[in-house]
């Protein structure tokens, strides 16, 4: 069965690590994550970075979050407007 919406951004099957927040969403590729990633996302510095025991985690605004994982296809099926980062944008 055919899915509403897609993108070609990524492969249907790419396991992206997605967080739905208060002013936004935004997913990042599990290749991406070998190292903490800090950058600045709907003016706010966000930290997303895999714990030794590989839960994933997203510092901003003294708070964390937890992301959903999914495959891509999943995910933007029912989040078309999020925002997808797939390379470093400053590592720390």
């Amino acid at each position: 069965m055919p899915v509403a919406a897609s993108d070609d951004r990524l492969h249907a099957k790419t396991v992206v690590y997605c967080f739905d927040l208060a002013d936004g969403e935004i997913a990042y590729t599990e290749s991406l994550l070998a190292e903490p990633y800090k950058h600045e996302f709907t003016r706010k510095e966000t930290l997303v970075s895999i714990g030794a025991d590989g839960s994933v985690t997203m510092r901003r605004d003294r708070e964390i979050h937890y992301p959903i994982r999914l495959f891509w296809f999943a995910w933007y099926t029912f989040h078309p407007d999020t925002e997808l980062v797939t390379e470093s944008i400053e590592p720390t």
